[in-house]
């Protein structure tokens, strides 16, 4: 769609240049959405088959994707990315990393609410960690 949209823009210069910007934006914009999409349903399928650190990269491309593109994908969102990194350390026993991984997850997104956060948090301190 963004090449023929594209294509027009060329053929048709003066044709509400406007129009057709917004509408290469827009696709874009849904490409990137599609790509996130796909990327964390692998990730959320390696995590059901217990591959952490499988999903775990995964989650990583999420936000490495993301910020490169300075795509404004909700800070909601890419809290629960940081919250699942978080899940498959804890998963995996390194209380050490996961720890570190809620508290950053809790300085960087202070409104995200999720309730057992702080209770990760005090386990992990309970174990030593």
């Amino acid at each position: 769609a963004k090449r023929v949209i594209t294509q027009l823009q060329k053929d048709f210069p003066k044709q509400e240049p406007k129009k057709v910007e917004v509408l290469i934006r827009e696709c874009n914009e849904l490409s990137i959405y599609k790509y996130i999409d796909e990327l964390r349903k692998e990730a959320d399928k390696a995590f059901e088959k217990k591959g952490y650190k499988t999903a775990r990269g995964y989650y990583r491309e999420i936000l490495e994707y993301a910020k490169k593109r300075a795509f404004p994908y909700s800070s909601l969102d890419l809290a629960e990315v940081h919250y699942n990194i978080a899940i498959t350390y804890w998963n995996e026993r390194n209380y050490l990393r996961a720890k570190e991984c809620f508290l950053e997850l809790r300085n960087k997104y202070p409104n995200y609410e999720k309730e057992d956060i702080q209770d990760f948090i005090k386990r992990a301190t309970y174990l030593g960690y």
